[in-house]
């Protein structure tokens, strides 16, 4: 592609980049300082129209572009080709917003159809809900992919984030994906949550192929983890939202992870997980946020907290990734229950509940072919853990495990442990074949092994 001064017909500047074929389509931005170009090689390149450099290349497409376009702020490009399918990227802080801002009366939907989406540059879309009435749903429809990175966030919120239980009173919406494959990276969240009052909305993602959230995002004072998670805040009343995938495969890594907490009045929503092939939680970032798939009762909330299930053919928690259920107020924890043909925690990999006030905490169930337990990170012991503090005086959680083998070496361990007034709860282990190397079950809790 050639760029001409229209008063001298001197070619100013040369874009390539595209690789074959011609370039069928271009559109300017508003300011004149970028180009977007769809050509018969099945992409679409983003450039800067002063240096002639490709910034960014959108792929995706099984035939030729057709046409694209910039909008008039200048912050996303729509595109259209011959396979029958458009791609949607926003970018540079862009929003796209359906919301009740105070009045009465309920949000409308966002619903993106699309071969494939792409927020980057904390762009957003968001519902949500400050008056009377329900927030909006968010749907989004892709064939290939939704990505999510450097910042992006999409979220369906009742209240406000900055004045919790002041504003909003209605229920938030649904945030619904169906994907070939969903990526979260760098920062990027997906958020269903309640700061005033009202039920959130649910999570769900159906997803074809794979489900991936990794990495963290530095943001002038901030530093924050990718992140899919429900919260209900402090002096909010209402219950959290679940997160439900379902998918070929999940990988939580390099800090990443899926949250629910409640810290006001009503429960935290729950984690439930489907994966055909795999799902992996691995890996600590290099500020210290380390993969997790987490439920918590704050210190006052009044209600009991979230289970995580996960439902899959292999299971990994490896490198200092772990599950956590965890209670500090006077309600119980969330169970955590794994249901996996394979199970292994390494390197520091750990499921475990936690009590450290009046609230009971939950337990753990394992129903798998094999369970393997073993190692170190340096930092913690692969293992399952179902402990009370000293500050707690309810009872800790059982640990029951249901295995054909029970492999726990290198220092690994399954424990139970009470440092506070409550008893300890019980390891029951129904198993054919045991195998205990260097530490293995911690025999003062040790309850029943059959």
């Amino acid at each position: 592609m050639e760029l001409w001064d229209i008063r001298t017909g001197e070619c100013v500047n040369t874009l390539r980049g595209h690789t074959s074929g011609s370039v069928s389509s271009l559109s300017f931005s508003p300011d004149g300082k970028t180009i977007a170009s769809g050509s018969s090689d099945y992409t679409v390149k983003i450039w800067d129209a002063l240096t002639s450099e490709c910034l960014k290349t959108l792929q995706g497409y099984t035939r030729g572009i057709l046409s694209v376009s910039i909008s008039p702020d200048g912050k996303t490009i729509a595109s259209g080709s011959s396979d029958h399918t458009g791609h949607l990227s926003v970018d540079n802080r862009a929003q796209l917003i359906a919301s009740n801002n105070g009045g009465k009366g309920n949000g409308g939907n966002i619903r993106v159809d699309a071969a494939l989406l792409s927020l980057t540059g904390n762009s957003q879309l968001r519902a949500s809900t400050q008056g009377e009435g329900d927030a909006g749903n968010i749907f989004i429809s892709t064939r290939d992919r939704t990505s999510l990175d450097d910042g992006a966030i999409i979220s369906n919120i009742v209240g406000t984030v900055s004045s919790p239980g002041r504003f909003g009173n209605g229920k938030g919406g649904l945030i619904r994906i169906d994907t070939g494959s969903l990526s979260v990276a760098n920062g990027s969240q997906l958020q269903a949550s309640t700061f005033g009052t009202g039920d959130a909305g649910d999570i769900i993602i159906n997803a074809r192929d794979s489900v991936i959230a990794s990495g963290f995002g530095e943001f002038e004072d901030l530093t924050l983890p990718t992140a899919v998670f429900s919260v209900v805040a402090e002096d909010s009343r209402g219950n959290g939202g679940n997160i439900r995938i379902n998918t070929g495969s999940v990988f939580v890594e390099n800090g990443a992870r899926f949250s629910v907490s409640t810290s006001g009045l009503g429960r935290a929503g729950n984690i439930t997980i489907d994966a055909r092939d795999s799902a992996v939680v691995d890996g600590v970032s290099r500020v210290g946020f380390a993969s997790q798939l987490s439920t918590a009762t704050e210190d006052d909330a009044s209600g009991r907290g979230g289970t995580i299930t996960v439902n899959t053919n292999s299971f990994r928690v490896s490198n200092g990734g772990f599950l956590d259920a965890q209670t500090t107020s006077a309600f119980g924890g969330g169970d955590v229950t794994i249901n996996a043909n394979n199970f292994e925690a390494t390197q520091g990999g750990r499921i475990f509940t936690t009590a450290t006030n009046q609230g009971q905490a939950g337990n753990i169930t394992f129903n798998a072919d094999t369970v393997n337990l073993s190692g170190t990170n340096g930092r913690s012991i692969s293992g399952l853990f179902a402990n009370t503090t000293s500050t707690a005086s309810a009872r800790g959680g059982n640990i029951q495990v249901n295995a054909r083998k029970l492999d726990v070496s290198d220092r690994a361990q399954i424990s139970v442990n009470s440092q506070g007034s409550g008893v300890a709860g019980d390891i029951n282990i129904d198993a054919k074949r045991i195998e205990l190397r260097d530490k293995g079950l911690n025999e003062q809790s040790y309850r029943k092994l059959r």
